[in-house]
């Protein structure tokens, strides 16, 4: 399973650097600072996002092309984002969440490049079988999970949706253990 994975990565990885490279002054940042594009609150903040990382101006087209290419390395992180394809049978829930990943890292890698390798893919993911607890292969946990196509309009992170779930003693404090203190309350108003 890991040989399949890393194949999918290594030519993603390939595909980001050629034609990433020719949006982003530097792919490699852009896409390590994509969650503040994603996270932007209006549009004068996107569009500084896109200068800084593009150096200029960018078309509408270039933007959608950019976000693509962000969106397939994003999604090839996130096959790797869960060892939990390392052990275990192949039925298990963080293998399925991985290989959904690796359908929707495809089917961007397929519209960017207009290059097909879905079917190579499956070839390696055949080869990965299992006998118990019941005889099934790589391929037929793949060919089973839906792709993570977020749906019109969906945006990953909105703006002031997200929760965080902490232990009090991880809170702000005045020493190194948090309490419920002014610091907590201005910490709680800043999220």
């Amino acid at each position: 399973m890991r040989d399949a994975l890393e194949w999918l990565r290594d030519r993603v990885n390939l595909a980001f650097e050629d034609v990433a490279g020719k949006i982003f002054t530097n792919p490699w940042q852009a896409r390590d600072a994509y969650l503040g594009l994603e996270s932007a609150c209006d549009e004068q903040e996107v569009l500084r996002w896109w200068k800084s990382f593009t150096g200029r101006k960018a078309s509408k087209q270039t933007r959608e092309r950019g976000r693509l290419c962000l969106e397939m390395s994003r999604e090839a992180l996130r096959i790797f984002t869960s060892c939990g394809w390392f052990f275990g049978p192949l039925d298990r829930i963080e293998l399925r969440q991985n290989l959904a990943s690796a359908k929707r890292c495809i089917e961007l890698y397929e519209d960017i490049t207009e290059v097909s390798i879905m079917s190579q893919f499956e070839t390696h993911l055949s080869s990965v079988s299992v006998e118990e607890p019941v005889s099934m292969t790589g391929l037929d946990i793949f060919q089973a999970v839906e792709s993570r196509r977020p749906e019109a309009g969906m945006r990953p992170v909105e703006p002031r949706r997200a929760g965080v779930l902490q232990h009090i003693t991880s809170l702000p404090g005045s020493s190194d253990m948090g309490d419920l203190g002014q610091r907590s309350y201005q910490f709680v108003d800043w999220l």
